[in-house]
C-alpha cells in the first residue's frame, strides 16, 4: 500500500521565492527548488485555491537526499568540480539560462579517479561505497575471487592487493568497477571528451549509478500500480508528486490484473518506460513533432510550435514536465527509450549553445533564406525586427523581436543581430514555456545532468539515451544463448531465425519489445541488455514441449526480466510464423501472471 505524501498533510502549489519556478510541494515543509537549489518554506497564501485530493495515493516524501547513495562517501560533494569556470552555481545545477550565448564548462586538470567510487563488501558482507581515491591505482592487482559469486549479471567481487588504505587487504570490490577505474588511471577529466564512446558511456552511467539509492538501503522500495491503458497518465499522476529524491530510489512497479510488484526485476520497469513514452510522444498527443533533422527512419521528435508560448494551460506544462521526468529516469536507470529528440533539445538539456547549424536541421530554407541574408546586401529587402505569427484561434498578430522592432528596418548594419534574434525565436521563443517545463523536468531528477554529461556531444548521447533503432538480425543472431538442450542448430531456431530475418524492421522491434520490455538496441549492442540495476543479461532463447496437452504452451511466450523467450517445438515453419504473427499484434501485449 502507497503512503500518503507528507503524512496527512495538503499538498500544494507554491512558487520558489528565487527563480518563481511552480512546483507541488507540502504546506509549512521545507522545499528545495529543483531548478536554482533555493530553500524555502511551502505555503498556502489564503487566497490560494487548495488541490482538490485525487483518488489516488500519492508517494511519500523521502527523508533521503541523493547523497544517502554512497553509504561512505557523500557523493555529491565528490563529483563537485569546483575548478569549472561557472557563472554561477545555480547555472551548473540546471538553472534556466540563455541558450544562444550559454557559456561552457571549462575544467582545469582534474583527475576522474576521485570523482568516482567503487561497490564493495564490508567486513560483515554488507554491499556499501568506497570512494576509489582510497585505492593505489597503480599498483593495483586482482588477488583473487571473492566466494560471493553474480554468474547471472557476468559480474564477481574481487580482492586488491594493494590500496593506500591500511585496511586494503579487506577491500572486496566489484570487479566492472574496478576495471572501469583501472580504464581512466591515466585519463583527465578535460581528456574524457577525446575517449571512446564506450568509456564515456560507463563513466557516465557509473556516476548515474552512484547518486541512486540502493536497494540493500534500509528502507523499501516505491511502489507504483498503474493501468496499462492508462500508463502515461498514471505515472505522470506519481512522478509529479514525488521529490527529487525520490527519483534516487528504486522504484517498482506493478501493471493492474497483469503482474505483481516482487516480479518486477527490470523488465516489468522497461516496459512502462517504453509504454508511457510510447503514449506521451505519440503525434496524436500532440506535444512533440516529429522533423528530418538528418534521420532516415523518420526523423527526431521536437516541441510542437502549435502550442505558442503565452497562450499554453498550466496542465500542458505540466505534461511536458512530465515528458523530461520520464525521460531522465529511464536514463538514470539505464534504460534506452525509443524517443529520438532532435539535435538542438539534447543541445539545450546539456546547456550548450544553439544557433545556425541547429536551424539547418530543424528548416533547411529557413536557413538558406538567412544565410543568404548574411553574405549578401539587403540594403533593398523590406524586412523589420517583427514577426508574423498565428495565434491560439489562428488569428494573426505580430511578434516584435526588440522593442518597437515593428518600426525597425533590418539594414547591413544590423542584419546579423536580426538573424540571431530569428534563430533564437525559432529554436527556443516559441516554445520558452513548453521548453522550459520540459528542461527542469530532466534536471529536477538529474540536477547534476550537464556536468555528467560536459564529455558528450548531441549524437552520443542521443546514442546512449534512445539505442540502436535499426535492428542488425546478424547482430542479434551472434549475440543470442541457448539455454541447453536448445541449440542453434535445432530446427525449430532456425526456423525463427529465417523469419526474423523476412521481417520488416518494425516487426523486429515488436518482437524485441514482446521479449525484453523494450522496442530498441541499446548502443552497446545486444550484448548490453540488461535486468534491473545494471546486471546483463543477454538476449536468450529456450524450447518448450509441444504435445498437444490442455497444459503446454501453444504460443511463444517471454520473460522480459531476463530477455529470455520461450519456443514451443512446432512441427513446421508454418506453424512457427502463424503464432509469430499473434505475439506480434498490438492487442496481444502484456504480462501474465507466471513472469
Amino acid at each position: 500500500m502507497l503512503r500518503s505524501l507528507v503524512g496527512s498533510e495538503m499538498c500544494i502549489r507554491d512558487r520558489c521565492t528565487h527563480c518563481t519556478f511552480e512546483m507541488i510541494a507540502a504546506n509549512g515543509n521545507t522545499t528545495i527548488c529543483p531548478v536554482c537549489l533555493n530553500t524555502f518554506v511551502a505555503t498556502r497564501s489564503s487566497e490560494e485555491q487548495v488541490e482538490e485530493p485525487l483518488p489516488r495515493a500519492v508517494l511519500p516524501a523521502a527523508d533521503l537526499r541523493p547523497t544517502s547513495a554512497a553509504p561512505t562517501q557523500s557523493i555529491h560533494e565528490s563529483l563537485d568540480m569546483p575548478q569549472c569556470e561557472v557563472r554561477s552555481v545555480s547555472e551548473a545545477r540546471g538553472c534556466w539560462t540563455d541558450f544562444f550565448s550559454c557559456d561552457t564548462f571549462t575544467p582545469e586538470t582534474t583527475p576522474l579517479i576521485p570523482l568516482l567510487h567503487v561497490r564493495g563488501l564490508d567486513e560483515t558482507g554488507e554491499a556499501v561505497w568506497y570512494s576509489a581515491s582510497v585505492l593505489d591505482v597503480a599498483g593495483i592487482t586482482l588477488e583473487h575471487e571473492h566466494e560471493a559469486q553474480d554468474n547471472e549479471a557476468q559480474v564477481h567481487w574481487v580482492k586488491l592487493s594493494n590500496s593506500t588504505d591500511s585496511s586494503a587487504a579487506r577491500l572486496v570490490l566489484r570487479s566492472d568497477d574496478v576495471e572501469l577505474i583501472l580504464l581512466l588511471k591515466d585519463v583527465h577529466l578535460e581528456q574524457l571528451a577525446d575517449q571512446p564512446l564506450s568509456l564515456k558511456t560507463k563513466v557516465l552511467r557509473h556516476r548515474l549509478m552512484c547518486n541512486q539509492i540502493p536497494a540493500s538501503a534500509d528502507m523499501e522500495p516505491i511502489r507504483l500500480e498503474l493501468r496499462r491503458e492508462q500508463m502515461a497518465n498514471d505515472v505522470q499522476f506519481f512522478f509529479l508528486a514525488m521529490e527529487p529524491a525520490d527519483f534516487c530510489k528504486e522504484i517498482r512497479y506493478r501493471l493492474q490484473n497483469e503482474t505483481d510488484f516482487f516480479q518486477d526485476v527490470g523488465g516489468v520497469t522497461r516496459e512502462v518506460y517504453t509504454e508511457a513514452a510510447k503514449q506521451l510522444f505519440a503525434e496524436e498527443e500532440g506535444l512533440f513533432t516529429r522533423v528530418l533533422d538528418g534521420a532516415a527512419d523518420g526523423g527526431y521528435l521536437r516541441i510542437n510550435t502549435q502550442h505558442r508560448s503565452g497562450y499554453v494551460s498550466r496542465e500542458l506544462l505540466e505534461r511536458y514536465t512530465f515528458a523530461g521526468m520520464l525521460l531522465a529516469k529511464a536514463l538514470m536507470d539505464g534504460y534506452t527509450i525509443p524517443v529520438p529528440l532532435a539535435t538542438h533539445l539534447y543541445s539545450q538539456i546539456m546547456q550548450r549553445p544553439v544557433g545556425m547549424q541547429e536551424l539547418k536541421k530543424l528548416d533547411f530554407q529557413l536557413y538558406n533564406s538567412f544565410k543568404w541574408m548574411l553574405e549578401n546586401d539587403v540594403t533593398h529587402v523590406e524586412e523589420t525586427f517583427a514577426v508574423a505569427e498565428a495565434g491560439p484561434a489562428g488569428q494573426l498578430f505580430e511578434r516584435e523581436l526588440c522593442k518597437e522592432g515593428s518600426q525597425l528596418a533590418v539594414t547591413e548594419l544590423n542584419k546579423s543581430k536580426y538573424v540571431e534574434m530569428r534563430v533564437k525565436l525559432e529554436l527556443v521563443g516559441k516554445v520558452e514555456e513548453q521548453l522550459k517545463a520540459f528542461l527542469n523536468g530532466v534536471w529536477s531528477v538529474i540536477p547534476e545532468f550537464v556536468t555528467m554529461t560536459q564529455s558528450l556531444d548531441e549524437p552520443e548521447l542521443r546514442q546512449i539515451w534512445v539505442g540502436v533503432l535499426e535492428i542488425d538480425v546478424e547482430q542479434w543472431f551472434e549475440a543470442t544463448e541457448y539455454a541447453p538442450p536448445c541449440t542453434a542448430q535445432d530446427e525449430v531456431i532456425r526456423w525463427f531465425w529465417t523469419l526474423v530475418g523476412g521481417m520488416s524492421n518494425d516487426q523486429r522491434r515488436r518482437l524485441l519489445f514482446f521479449v525484453t520490455g523494450s522496442s530498441c538496441v541499446p548502443y552497446e549492442g545486444f550484448q548490453g541488455l540488461c535486468s534491473t540495476q545494471g546486471k546483463i543479461f543477454p538476449f536468450s532463447i529456450s524450447t518448450i514441449p509441444l504435445d498437444g496437452n490442455p497444459g503446454s504452451w501453444m504460443l511463444p511466450r517471454a520473460h522480459a526480466c531476463f530477455n529470455r523467450l520461450d519456443l514451443p517445438m512446432y512441427t513446421s515453419q508454418e506453424q512457427l510464423e502463424e503464432n509469430l504473427v499473434m505475439i506480434l499484434e498490438p492487442d496481444f501485449m502484456g504480462f501474465g501472471m507466471d513472469e
